[in-house]
């Protein structure tokens, strides 16, 4: 398995990314965030709902936030692919992609158009839910602590038992899947800080460090030490 993976600019609003010769293959998971992606190359396999989507050099995709989705390549080939996620697409606009790109004119065309995909499909985007998203809002802002079943239900409510199955049906994942990746995204928080990992680990809710690296590279594709190691800080 191996994954070349590249933070090209970080932003309050947003994040580029380029994955390149990626064999990885992701699990059911959801994203906080709202993503727009172009393959560059190779071939991927997208699944939503049952539905898979073979995606090819230059096909567009687009991935709302918290839609369970899985990924993956066959036969031990690869794929690279480039990626833009929002965590506030109304307040990005594409003179702030553009600018601080640091790549050719051709290229930047190029992100300029997978923007404008992400524009048109997001206008189509409703999510409704407010009382799942009042949950996962809770879990995101305090899923370093030992979250429980039994304090989660109370958060909105409702019986613990219910709760699970609920959140299932409408995330498609389970609860517990989902705080183990609410960590993981709380942990690249500090990435940039002077924590060890053991620290970052400890800190973003994660039993120990082995328990964390394992998640992590099972989610991300890469090892936290790797991924630290790609940020360009722009």
């Amino acid at each position: 398995m191996r994954t070349g993976y590249k933070i090209i600019i970080k932003k309050k609003y947003f994040e580029v990314l380029k994955i390149a010769e990626s064999s990885h293959n992701f699990p059911v998971h959801i994203h906080k965030k709202m993503c727009a992606g172009r393959m560059d190359s190779g071939e991927k396999h997208l699944s939503v709902n049952g539905k898979i989507s073979i995606l090819k050099k230059n096909d567009l995709f687009f991935i709302p936030p918290y839609l369970p989705h899985a990924s993956y390549v066959k036969d031990g080939k690869t794929a690279g692919y480039t990626i833009i996620c929002f965590d506030d697409i109304e307040k990005t606009s594409e003179k702030m992609i553009v600018n601080d790109l640091p790549f050719s004119s051709s290229e930047m065309n190029s992100i300029r158009s997978l923007y404008r995909f992400a524009i048109m499909k997001a206008g189509n985007y409703d999510n409704s839910d407010i009382m799942i998203n009042k949950l996962v809002k809770y879990i995101d802002e305090n899923c370093s602590e030992q979250l429980s079943t039994d304090s989660l239900a109370a958060v909105i409510g409702l019986n613990p038992y219910y709760l699970l199955h609920l959140f299932k049906e409408k995330i498609g994942i389970s609860l517990h899947q989902y705080i183990i990746q609410a960590r993981i995204k709380k942990s690249k928080e500090y990435f940039l800080s002077e924590k060890s990992i053991l620290d970052i680990a400890l800190d973003s809710g994660f039993y120990d460090q082995s328990h964390y690296i394992r998640n992590f590279k099972r989610h991300v594709g890469i090892t936290p030490q790797r991924y630290f190691e790609s940020i360009t800080v722009i």
